[in-house]
């Protein structure tokens, strides 16, 4: 049941740039900040689709910006600052 949940999940992140659930609680543009090597293209995509750069998660109030400076993702926080 756990692995269909994320799947939707996952799903669902990619389609609605607002959309969170709560088992993970990500945002795509969160995990594009965070999963991937050079997220500028998706950043700018996403951000441009409608994703909000000050959307906080429910568990701990970080946005897309906090969780790339603890991943040390520097291009990401780059990217966020000019969007």
């Amino acid at each position: 049941m756990f692995i269909y949940l994320m799947m939707v999940n996952h799903f669902l992140l990619f389609i609605l740039p607002k959309f969170s659930f709560s088992i993970p609680i990500e945002t795509a543009l969160s995990c594009a900040c965070i999963d991937l090597l050079e997220p500028r293209s998706m950043i700018m995509t996403l951000v441009n689709g409608g994703a909000h750069l000050d959307f906080r998660t429910r568990n701990g109030g970080l946005t897309p910006l906090h969780k790339s400076a603890i991943h040390a993702r520097k291009e990401a926080i780059i990217v966020s600052f000019r969007s």
